[in-house]
């Protein structure tokens, strides 16, 4: 367990990651330590998997929850941007624009 802990501090605390934006996320709504121990936990069932699979780890990238839950990340945007009392129109960009999320 103590072992698992070290780790999950270490992920929470590299730059642009996947364990870092989970950390971010949990952070506010459980607080530092219970943060830390689900990020434990996470990377127990992610070694796990690993393990279990014989597959090797796929780093997901900082941005994964707002590209896996893009309408909500754009609609609480908005409203936050509405109420600071701007005037919010959305259009989108081609994909074009984007480059290729980093699976690796």
């Amino acid at each position: 367990r103590g072992a698992l802990v070290q780790a999950a501090h270490g992920a929470a605390r590299t730059k642009g990651t996947y364990w870092s934006a989970l950390y971010r996320r949990l952070v506010g709504r459980l607080g530092v330590q219970r943060a830390i121990i689900a990020i434990a936990r996470r990377l127990l069932v992610v070694i796990y998997e690993m393990l279990a699979r014989g597959e090797t780890y796929r780093e997901l990238g900082a941005g994964y929850y707002d590209e896996r839950h893009k309408q909500q990340v754009v609609r609480r945007l908005q409203r936050r941007m509405e109420g600071l009392g701007y005037k919010v129109t959305m259009e989108p960009q081609t994909l074009a624009a984007y480059p290729p999320p980093n699976l690796f």
